[in-house]
């Protein structure tokens, strides 16, 4: 896909305004692993950008092994979308070779900031003089480029899916 690729308005509601997917990645002996995420859509690169904490490194490790993914949206409290479609995505991601903070990740916390608010206070705690808190929050940078974008329509019991792309 490209950045010309144009998707439905319901679709790129759910990207702009969901506060979180459920990111899946492979693991070498068993069934996936889901994990919820906050993530950035670019549209003009037609991209996600997730930043995953480097204190805890299965995620990495998995995604720098196989970097098949999969994002599904299916959770909308607090994004004002009034019944939207679940989206699911198939895709493959690259984890960046550094290590970030806020230089580097300037967009994802910006939408991170957008999207909720309160958060601004929580990560950046002007009384905390150790600096614990902001080495909790290194990131890495992960990108992923959707191959493959479904809606899911309808009730549950009576659903259907449509490929998007």
């Amino acid at each position: 896909m490209t950045s010309t690729t144009v998707l439905p308005d319901p679709i790129t509601q759910v990207f702009d305004r969901a506060l979180a997917c459920e990111l899946s990645v492979r693991d070498r002996d068993g069934p996936p692993v889901t994990m919820p995420m906050a993530f950035l859509w670019r549209p003009d690169r037609f991209e996600f950008v997730l930043a995953s904490g480097i204190v805890v490194r299965r995620k990495l490790d998995l995604l720098r092994r196989d970097g098949r993914v999969a994002l599904s949206f299916t959770h909308f409290t607090g994004s004002g979308l009034a019944d939207p479609p679940a989206v699911f995505v198939q895709g493959t991601a690259a984890v960046a070779d550094r290590v970030f903070a806020a230089a580097g990740l300037e967009d994802f916390w910006l939408m991170l900031f957008r999207k909720k608010p309160g958060s601004r206070a929580a990560l950046f705690d002007p009384g905390d003089r150790v600096g614990l808190r902001a080495k909790f929050y290194w990131r890495a940078r992960v990108v992923v480029r959707p191959d493959r974008i479904w809606a899911i329509h309808g009730e549950p019991g009576h659903q259907r899916m449509e490929q998007i792309i």
